[in-house]
C-alpha cells in the first residue's frame, strides 16, 4: 500500500518537472485593496534567455469597491544595460452602465488580464525592471487587491 506522503511527493515532482522554468510570474499585493498612484508598483527578474520569445500579461485582481470603468496604467521596462521601453494601456472594466464586465470569481474577485505583448523578447542576459505606474485621474485606486506580472515563454 503506498502511503499518502509518498503518494503527494511524487505528484508534486511530476507538476515541478512538467513546468517549463523560464516561466515568470512577478506578483505585487495592494495594502488594504488600495493603490495610493504616486507610488509606482516596482517587479524585476533576471531573464537569461534572449533567443526566444515571450508573451507578458498583467493580471488583475479587483473587488466590487474598484471605483473606475476602466484601469489605465502605464509600464516602464529596463534592463542593467541601459535598454528601456515605454508603453501606457488602457483596460475596460465595466459598461455604460457601471456593471463589472466580468463574473466574480468563486474567491469574491474579478480577475482581468491584460495581454502586454502577444510576442516579445529581451536583449540581453540581465535584470528586468517592470515599473508599473498608475495613469487613473484619482490619487487612491480603492478595490485593487494585486498585479501579476506573467512572462511566459513561446
Amino acid at each position: 500500500m503506498i502511503k499518502p506522503l509518498f503518494l503527494i511527493f511524487i505528484l508534486s515532482s511530476i507538476l515541478l518537472v512538467s513546468c517549463n522554468n523560464n516561466d515568470i510570474v512577478l506578483t505585487h499585493k495592494f495594502e488594504h485593496n488600495r493603490w495610493n498612484a504616486l507610488q509606482k508598483v516596482q517587479l524585476q527578474s533576471h531573464i537569461a534567455d534572449s533567443e526566444v520569445a515571450y508573451k507578458m500579461t498583467l493580471n488583475i485582481k479587483i473587488d466590487d469597491k474598484f471605483n473606475s470603468d476602466d484601469f489605465s496604467i502605464s509600464l516602464s521596462q529596463m534592463n542593467d544595460d541601459g535598454e528601456s521601453r515605454y508603453y501606457s494601456y488602457v483596460l475596460p472594466i465595466k459598461d455604460k452602465r457601471g456593471d463589472f464586465l466580468l463574473k466574480k470569481a468563486n474567491d469574491g474577485f474579478y480577475n482581468y488580464e491584460l495581454v502586454l505583448h502577444k510576442h516579445t523578447s529581451f536583449y540581453s542576459d540581465s535584470i528586468y525592471h517592470f515599473d508599473f505606474n498608475s495613469m487613473m485621474s484619482k490619487l487612491y485606486i480603492n478595490g485593487i487587491y494585486e498585479l501579476k506580472l506573467n512572462i511566459k515563454e513561446l
